[in-house]
């Protein structure tokens, strides 16, 4: 799912929707505040989407309007139902969304070891207890991990070593964390958080020591997954592409190094096993529209050219290598 464009206006972001609807391209009106974004279903759609928004006028007529209310009832009565456990009401990032418990617990964790360990003081009985090996008084550690304490494998990610630190982490976690456990369950979100927390320990441990901690790996690697959701299935995913600046843009700083010391294979590994996770839904819409876009005599084949058609032929197919290949760079320099 991609984001068209913002209204003030609920009424005209409703006109624009439904002028799109009657020319065959699915979408959704999401509200918050005083704000009404359209949002494309289908990934394929979206440079169509541009171009009919940059002609519409404005106004729709009545028969579009029944029109598209029909499209969409259709569309209701041929949707396949989905079980999902737990709350299934999210509308992403945009709109108000119940609070997971699986995400609640992160994030109360997460500020209660915090606070406890006095910012990650190694010194401290919490500290002691939940770094990948235990520290001495005097900054001594066991150089191997003790198998038979396997918690501890999870446990840095509670351990936050400053309040912007943990700010950083926390909101994303409830962006986007809350949006996996509202559309897929507390079990996909609990399982993605070990997926992309434990190889990035196994890893930074041998780079760095134990001294490192923070939620970040796992929220690179949930980033990686809701990526993949949304631009690639139709589940009701949404991020934006300044959602995406904004974390990868953060991603490529820390690597330089400017801002401190980094568990950067953490962040690094993270991201790769959350795109690894959401490969399925990649190599399916390869395997569906994507392919076929641009056969000869196809609506983009004869009217999508210059910068757009070499983006979407080499670019867009490629972005989640993009991102595992950046992530490789990270790996080998830090």
């Amino acid at each position: 799912m991609r984001h068209l464009n913002s209204h003030s206006d609920a009424e005209q972001a409703r006109r624009l929707s439904d002028y799109l609807e009657v020319r065959g391209i699915k979408n959704q009106v999401r509200s918050s505040g005083d704000q009404h974004e359209v949002w494309i279903i289908e990934y394929e759609d979206l440079e169509t989407a541009k171009e009919l928004a940059g002609q519409y006028t404005g106004e729709t007529s009545v028969t579009d309007r029944a029109e598209a209310e029909q499209i969409r009832d259709q569309r209701e009565v041929n949707r396949r139902p989905v079980r999902v456990p737990g709350p299934s009401t999210s509308r992403g990032l945009t709109g108000e969304s119940p609070l997971g418990h699986a995400t609640l617990a992160l994030i109360v964790t997460s500020v209660a070891v915090t606070l406890l360990s006095d910012m990650g003081n190694p010194n401290s009985p919490i500290g002691r207890a939940l770094f990948v090996v235990p520290i001495t008084r005097d900054g001594y550690y066991s150089p191997v991990i003790a198998w038979t304490e396997p918690w501890r494998l999870l446990t840095p990610m509670f351990i936050h070593f400053n309040l912007l630190h943990l700010a950083f982490n926390m909101l994303w976690l409830y962006r986007l964390g809350n949006q996996i456990e509202n559309l897929q369950g507390m079990r996909v979100l609990f399982g993605l958080v070990a997926l992309t927390q434990i190889p990035g320990v196994l890893v930074q441990f041998e780079i760095s020591g134990p001294l490192f901690g923070g939620m970040s790996g796992v929220v690179y690697g949930i980033f990686g997954f809701s990526w993949m959701q949304a631009r690639y299935t139709s589940k009701g995913y949404a991020l934006t592409d300044r959602d995406t600046m904004w974390i990868m843009g953060w991603f490529a700083l820390c690597a330089t190094g400017l801002v401190g010391r980094i568990a950067n294979a953490q962040h690094a590994l993270g991201l790769v096993f959350g795109l690894l996770a959401g490969m399925p839904a990649y190599i399916a819409f390869r395997r569906s529209s994507a392919s076929v876009s641009f056969e000869k005599g196809s609506w983009a084949d004869l009217n999508v050219r210059g910068f757009q058609r070499f983006k979407r032929v080499y670019f867009d197919p490629y972005v989640p290598l993009w991102f595992v290949g950046l992530a490789i760079v990270v790996l080998l320099v830090g």
